[in-house]
């Protein structure tokens, strides 16, 4: 089994966009920058994922962020569901 860390931002309207871990890190430090949202509040969920042979098992773990600065929001199981679909 393997563990890996999905990242989405959601979007205005609803869609939901899956980027690289490395660039919300950029984004929480102020190393990256997101041109296409600038001067906007961004949400991106994070879920730690168990997998096996490529599929999905279980969410181990999920966080949800807000803001330009991302704070920490909370932990959500609305958010965990939605990111497996």
């Amino acid at each position: 089994m393997a563990i890996t860390t999905r990242c989405y931002l959601f979007e205005e309207g609803g869609s939901v966009r899956r980027i690289p871990r490395r660039v919300v890190e950029g984004l929480i430090f102020g190393n990256d920058a997101m041109p296409e949202y600038a001067n906007s509040v961004q949400r991106i969920g994070t879920a730690v994922i168990e997998n096996e042979n490529g599929k999905p098992l279980r969410i181990v773990d999920s966080r949800a962020l807000i803001g330009p600065s991302m704070k920490k929001e909370r932990s959500t199981k609305a958010l965990a569901s939605r990111l497996l679909k």
